[in-house]
């Protein structure tokens, strides 16, 4: 790893060595929900997962499922799609 001081780039470190392992998941961001819903009609929404400082996340510890409260609401098999 190599780092430059960004007020003075004639200064600079190199370190062999470093290893740097992502941080999973801890917050599951749901988008795309209206304000209301036409009944019966299917809709679509997103859920990013990221880290405590809002980056994208690929790797979420264990699953993540969608409930209702509304019994006859029919909710599909999830569809996973990483980054």
């Amino acid at each position: 790893m190599t780092a430059t001081d960004t007020v003075a780039s004639s200064i600079t470190g190199v370190q062999a060595g470093i290893v740097v392992t992502p941080a999973v998941a801890s917050i599951l961001v749901v988008s795309g929900i209206p304000n209301s819903y036409v009944a019966g009609v299917a809709r679509s929404v997103t859920v990013t997962a990221k880290g405590l400082i809002r980056q994208h996340r690929n790797r979420i510890p264990g699953t993540v499922q969608f409930s209702s409260s509304d019994p006859q609401a029919k909710l599909l098999s999830l569809h996973l799609h990483r980054r």
